[in-house]
């Protein structure tokens, strides 16, 4: 099982792993701040650089299939956990004040990572299914222009709104009030964040299908 699992790892193109792997862990660091929050919604530094994951995601299930982005996911989160543990590991080493905020935010980003763990594993899973199954209903031709754009825009839209409403949850009511002092989402704002979220990585998405369609197709011609 575990042969299998790094056989379907190496078979990804480094480039692609590499960059994946180094987002989700930017991500999780940017998540760790709030960057717009009121009576309705919040949102945090994560949806700054999330279209890269997203982007990968879907080149990874059109051209390599669903099993692959199920263990690129599996093994970018292993990678951000380790990052996280690293992370901690340095932050509780004693040093001089300077240096004390720093080191409460690279210690507080553990449940951060925890958090997106679990959301992204599953919809990760979630969304290469659903792009597989979706193009099956473009039975001449489910790897036309066409057909990818549907395929990417609605697998992407379901996909990240399960994430995010699951990430906000873990993330900003479970674990924040508890190591945050009291900070913490309300549910309203756990729910129309994951709806702007999902609405806003569709646009990025639609926007750069392009350059999804020119990667896509340079790797397949190889």
């Amino acid at each position: 099982m575990i042969k299998g699992f790094f056989k379907e790892i190496r078979s990804i193109p480094a480039i692609i792993l590499t960059i994946f792997c180094l987002t989700i862990v930017i991500m999780n660091v940017l998540a760790n701040k709030t960057i717009f929050q009121n009576e309705f919604i919040a949102l945090d530094g994560g949806i700054v650089i999330t279209w890269v994951v997203i982007l990968l995601n879907d080149l990874v299930t059109t051209v390599y299939g669903p099993r692959k982005t199920i263990c690129m996911a599996i093994f970018g989160t292993f990678v951000s956990l380790v990052t996280s543990l690293i992370f901690y590991l340095v932050s509780i080493i004693p040093s001089s004040g300077q240096f004390e905020e720093f080191s409460k935010f690279i210690g507080g980003t553990w449940f951060i990572v925890v958090s997106g763990a679990i959301a992204f594993i599953l919809s990760s899973s979630l969304n290469a299914v659903l792009n597989v199954t979706i193009g099956r209903a473009f039975k001449k031709n489910p790897n036309s222009k066409l057909a990818l754009l549907v395929r990417n825009d609605l697998s992407t839209l379901v996909s990240q709104i399960f994430d995010n409403f699951v990430f906000n949850c873990l993330a900003f009511m479970v674990f924040a009030p508890l190591f945050w002092n009291g900070f913490k989402w309300t549910p309203v704002q756990c729910i129309c964040c994951a709806l702007v979220y999902g609405a806003i990585e569709l646009f990025i998405e639609t926007i750069l299908f392009p350059l999804f369609h020119k990667i896509y197709r340079f790797l397949k011609s190889k």
